[in-house]
């Protein structure tokens, strides 16, 4: 069963359409769905609940039958695909009666490559997908489904691993977003606000991190203009950097103020993937949102580059936004 084509998304800023959620049958179904239930009931989206059937699996055909006769084998791939359209119905019947609407798909083909063209076709808002340490790519939507993911897709990514929840609030959703002042960052802060707009209350800390750490291209150079760094430098970059955190801000902090919610700039210095913990660790963080670049999945990254693979660790939820 394949989505029709639908209107194709603007990396970062769609803020319509369904929420993609990746389901797999397993132990983690109650936790994503709970997730799936609040990310719907804040932002008053339709969920649209996907299962990928990947044919090159052990997941649904034992080895033997795989090398027998070849009508049988698709048959049972049918029945497969039948199965699973039967359970995500039972699984849509058990929502919550308040969600807006709930639709089902079962795909078949590469789980990641499955799951980015429904995005895309579908017109979804974003993806909710689990991660689990150490579960592999082609059994289960393990930590490396996950990364894959980010890679492709081009709608924002949300990543609950096996140490994360996101319970529903109609209030008081904690939000940290990391803005490295490039692009796509441009698109965490749409997301980081329009999530923190669609609930009362909501605290907001929109943080930027000065590296000037070993990490940073600073210390690489080893100066700055041509000239060793200065304590002057760090408190002018500071305050450069906070200036523009208001611009990009913009009217949606008083929009956010007008709702009972808080707003916090922050700019800091320091390892750009420790200070995002820290904060996140700091606020209570419900979610921690960000841009990524192609190279981020590297586990050596430079200053305003976020190690995702560090980042997706945390016992909480988190977004990230492509450059696509």
């Amino acid at each position: 069963m394949r989505a029709k084509e639908g209107p194709r998304p603007t990396p970062g800023t769609q803020l319509s359409g369904p929420i993609l959620v990746a389901i797999q049958l397993d132990d983690r179904l109650a936790e994503i769905l709970k997730a799936a239930e609040a990310l719907a009931l804040m932002s008053g989206a339709p969920l649209r609940l996907v299962h990928v059937c990947d044919p090159w699996t052990k997941s649904f055909l034992a080895t033997a039958v795989e090398q027998g006769p070849m009508d049988l084998v698709e048959a049972l791939k049918l029945e497969a695909v039948r199965s699973a359209a039967r359970r995500l119905e039972r699984i849509s019947a058990s929502l919550s009666s308040e969600l807006k609407e709930v639709e089902t798909e079962v795909l078949e083909g590469d789980v990641t490559r499955s799951l980015a063209q429904d995005a895309e076709s579908s017109g979804a808002r974003f993806i909710l997908i689990g991660a689990r340490r150490g579960g592999g790519a082609q059994t289960t939507l393990g930590f490396s489904t996950a990364v894959s993911l980010i890679m492709e897709a081009r709608v924002p990514v949300f990543v609950l691993n096996e140490a994360a929840s996101l319970p529903y609030r109609s209030k008081g959703l904690r939000v940290v977003v990391a803005d490295d002042f490039s692009e796509v960052a441009s698109g965490a802060l749409d997301l980081a606000f329009a999530l923190a707009l669609s609930v009362r209350e909501a605290e907001l800390t929109h943080l930027h991190v000065e590296s000037f750490g070993e990490t940073g291209p600073r210390a690489r150079s080893g100066a700055r203009n041509g000239r060793p760094l200065t304590p002057d430098d760090i408190v002018r970059a500071g305050e450069s950097a906070e200036a523009q955190l208001a611009e990009r801000a913009g009217s949606r902090r008083r929009e956010l103020l007008s709702k009972g919610g808080r707003y916090h700039a922050e700019a800091v210095c320091g390892r750009v993937a420790d200070e995002i913990e820290r904060t996140a660790c700091a606020s209570r963080a419900d979610v921690v949102i960000f841009g990524q670049h192609r190279v981020f999945h590297r586990e050596t990254v430079h200053v305003g580059q976020v190690p995702f693979k560090t980042m997706l660790s945390q016992p909480r939820c988190v977004a990230v936004v492509p450059c696509h």
